[in-house]
């Protein structure tokens, strides 16, 4: 039974929006920050690591926020409710049974979970990039062929580079698991029209065997007036 998560956090977490995709659940809800307490840890049954001992509110809001929306995916699946820790990258550990991606950002937190034989899954969320947010990512994450493609998209510009930095986010966090090391923004780029609800990313250089250079990724995504969602699945 899925819990009334907006009544059990106080008014901190909205009530999740759950959607199947494939074998999986794709979790998406707001939090108030303004609303987190330290207790709502213990209310939540959400254990709060020592690594956070010192954290400000706002990270110990985002981390309550993923976690909580997790725990709700885990439930709507019927996999293993066990607490997920925190890797020294930050990374999630996940349960023996189950493979996940979490994303906040201000208000909005999603979590993409599935059962561990389904693959490794990616997920961000993002507020479209303005000012200096969409100066930097113009600079330190597009490269020619994604300029390109999003010049050439009826998309607002903020919104469509929003979206191409978030795909490669979601990208990073579904190869990781296999690559097991960091790579940058320059490591993938836009090599197709970017559609109305999935854009493809081509790797540039080798990352892994089974991970060569030109193999692309379809990262479905959706837009929203407030923010940008990407997820995928890697499956092989």
């Amino acid at each position: 039974m899925i819990p009334d998560l907006s009544a059990l956090s106080q008014g901190f977490l909205s009530p999740p929006i759950l959607r199947q995709i494939g074998d999986g659940i794709h979790a998406e809800a707001r939090f108030e920050r303004s609303k987190f307490h330290p207790d709502l840890f213990e209310i939540l049954a959400i254990p709060r690591p020592e690594t956070l001992a010192r954290a400000v509110d706002k990270r110990l809001a985002d981390y309550l926020a993923g976690r909580a929306l997790a725990r709700i995916a885990q439930t709507a699946l019927g996999l293993s409710t066990a607490p997920i820790p925190s890797a020294t990258s930050r990374a999630p550990i996940w349960p023996a049974d189950q493979a996940g991606s979490i994303s906040h950002t201000k208000g909005i937190c999603a979590c993409y979970l599935v059962p561990k034989e389904a693959g490794f899954p990616g997920i961000d969320v993002e507020l479209p990039s303005t000012g200096h947010a969409l100066e930097s990512i113009q600079k330190m994450v597009l490269r020619d062929p994604d300029a390109a493609y999003i010049a050439n998209t009826p998309l607002p510009a903020e919104i469509a580079a929003t979206l191409v930095f978030s795909a490669k986010e979601t990208l990073f966090k579904a190869l990781f698991p296999v690559v097991q090391s960091h790579f940058g923004f320059a490591s993938a780029t836009v090599s197709a029209p970017i559609m109305p609800n999935h854009l493809t990313l081509e790797l540039t250089k080798d990352l892994h065997p089974t991970l060569p250079k030109g193999r692309s990724f379809s990262i479905s995504y959706e837009t929203k007036p407030t923010h940008v969602t990407t997820y995928f699945l890697h499956d092989s």
